[in-house]
C-alpha cells in the first residue's frame, strides 16, 4: 500500500504563518491525497517513478488547480507545501520522495530490523508554481 499526499500550510495566513481568524477563501487551496490504486503486492525496479495511484479511490482528492498525470503531482502556485508519503515495503527497499527529478525525503526499509511494514517521511518544502513532485524507487 502506498499513500501520496500534499497538502499546503501558510498560503492565505498572516505574518507569523498562523490563519487569519474569520478569513474567507474563495478559491480552494492546492491539496492532494492520492491512494494506492493497488493494494495487493506491487514489484518495482530500481529508478522507477511509482505510477500506481487512483485519482477516483473515495479518498482520493485534488484540488485548488493541482495536477496529477503519470506519477507527477504539479504544483499551481508558489507556496509553503507539506510534502509526504506512506509505503508498504514487503521487502527491503527505499523510495525518494523527488522535487523536479531531485530527491528530497527517503524512506527505507532495512532488511534485517523490520523485513516488512510501512514506511513514512515528509517535511515541508518551499515550492514553485510548475514544481513536479513524484516518488522514485531506488
Amino acid at each position: 500500500m502506498h499513500e501520496f499526499h500534499i497538502i499546503v500550510i501558510a498560503e492565505n495566513s498572516s505574518s507569523n504563518g498562523c490563519p487569519i481568524l474569520g478569513q474567507t477563501i474563495h478559491d480552494p487551496l492546492p491539496l492532494a491525497h492520492i491512494e494506492a490504486s493497488n493494494k495487493e503486492v506491487v514489484q518495482y525496479d530500481a529508478n522507477q517513478a511509482i505510477t500506481d495511484w487512483d485519482l477516483n479511490n473515495v479518498h482520493s482528492r485534488l484540488q485548488g488547480r493541482m495536477k496529477y498525470n503519470s506519477g507527477c503531482l504539479t504544483v499551481p502556485e508558489d507556496g509553503a507545501y507539506y510534502v509526504y508519503a506512506q509505503v508498504f515495503f514487503r521487502t527491503a527497499g527505499r523510495v525518494y520522495i523527488q522535487k523536479n527529478q531531485k530527491q528530497v525525503f527517503t524512506m527505507v526499509q532495512h532488511p534485517i530490523n523490520v523485513p516488512q511494514g510501512p514506511q513514512y517521511t515528509g517535511g515541508v518544502l518551499h515550492l514553485k508554481a510548475g514544481d513536479v513532485i513524484s516518488l522514485y524507487t531506488a
